[in-house]
């Protein structure tokens, strides 16, 4: 199914505009005309130059979502009416696309798992599949508030993660701002006096070099730079690189165990949510390992649910998978003899999210220092060219 925007009129006389989903646009306008209303447009949603772009909530609108939709259930508000509140004129177009697809399903017989089930990855899936455990255990609003829990501790881990991160390329782009500012401006401005001095240069000819170099091709290799940016980045989303890049991670040595612990901690928390609230443990641990970013170790945890329909328990299961910190098997373990899967699983979940955060402000508290000290090194050296040359020049002029 895919999704379309539409506009249409009502038969007050206003316009109507909202999300439908249908097999294509006569489908979709065929829908609209059973609302009794008269399509006036309808186009793809989520389209730019003919091309389809992935478009949803982000972790924290999403988060706030489902922590309003509890707190209204909780207050006794039926399902239809809350949708409708958080569909409101104040709400974000994220929010109120969710709530209006939400409303249909409803409409039309759905229970509020599958009115949920948006899409079949990523956090929407996990927010339909905690809606549906929750309805199944009678917990509906303590599950969607769990699941609220984990997506806000994801989006504020990012958020994290960029703060952490935003000093030391500070220092980088500052740093090459500032070499390529000398090699274009200032070298140059010495070339005519270095060629009437005798003798070699030294470092500042092969800078003068250099500055000249991009002064002729900068804007060219700036273009060329952003289109292989861009392209790079596109391409990292999608085999066969990310894959590649994953790996890469996984076995870079003082960034692997913060791969670790960020990805099985995820794992841990989701897999905790989804079996407090009552989902069956195979397909928790499906949804689980959906929510591991990095594609090598999403691989890994799949092996989990394979195992455990295989007919071992989830701590055998788990001890399975390779590189799983000892933390979570045995919590797992400790739970699941305990009658406490869920809670357990969470807790572990919680250690190692904790851990990778500490581990994440030492790397940052150690980038800093050591791009410093590089930058101001290769700075060093070329303020050395520049004044041996100009030692030079001035030994010619005696």
């Amino acid at each position: 199914m895919a999704r379309f925007r539409y506009s249409a009129l009502k038969p007050d006389g206003e316009i109507a505009r909202g999300l439908i989903e249908a097999r294509d646009p006569a489908e979709a306008a065929d829908h609209i005309s059973g609302f009794g209303q008269t399509p006036l447009s309808v186009r793809p949603a989520d389209r730019f130059m003919g091309l389809e772009l992935k478009s949803g909530p982000g972790k924290k609108e999403l988060a706030d979502f489902l922590d309003d939709l509890a707190t209204l259930h909780d207050a006794g508000v039926p399902l239809r009416r809350a949708l409708d509140l958080l569909a409101g004129h104040d709400a974000s177009r994220h929010v109120r696309e969710l709530s209006q697809l939400m409303m249909e399903r409803l409409d039309a017989g759905a229970d509020l798992g599958a009115a949920a089930r948006i899409s079949g990855q990523g956090d929407l899936a996990l927010a339909a599949e905690l809606a549906r455990a929750g309805e199944m255990s009678g917990r509906l609003g303590e599950t969607l508030r769990v699941g609220s829990t984990i997506l806000e501790r994801q989006s504020v881990f990012a958020t994290r993660l960029r703060s952490a991160m935003a000093y030391p390329v500070f220092l980088l782009v500052l740093s090459f701002a500032a070499i390529i500012a000398l090699s274009v401006f200032a070298g140059p401005a010495l070339a005519p006096i270095l060629e009437e001095a005798p003798g070699d240069a030294g470092g500042l000819a092969g800078l003068i070099a250099f500055g000249n170099f991009l002064r002729a091709h900068g804007l060219f290799l700036l273009a060329l730079s952003a289109a292989f940016g861009s392209a790079f980045v596109l391409a990292s989303r999608r085999p066969p690189l990310d894959k590649a890049l994953a790996v890469i991670r996984l076995k870079t040595p003082g960034i692997a165990p913060l791969v670790r612990d960020l990805n099985c901690g995820a794992f841990a928390r989701t897999f905790g949510a989804l079996v407090a609230g009552g989902a069956p443990a195979a397909r928790a641990l499906e949804l689980a390992a959906a929510s591991a970013t990095n594609s090598a170790w999403r691989a890994r945890l799949n092996v989990s649910a394979d195992a455990l329909r295989e007919g071992r328990t989830v701590a055998a299961a788990l001890q399975a998978i390779e590189g799983l910190p000892e933390e979570l098997i045995h919590l797992t373990k400790v739970g699941q003899e305990a009658g406490a899967l869920g809670d357990m699983a969470r807790r572990a979940g919680d250690i190692l999210i904790a851990r990778a955060l500490r581990r994440l402000d030492v790397i940052a508290a150690l980038a800093g220092p050591v791009l410093l000290v590089a930058m101001g090194g290769i700075i060093a050296w070329i303020m050395s060219a520049f004044l041996g040359g100009l030692s030079g020049v001035g030994d010619f002029a005696i």
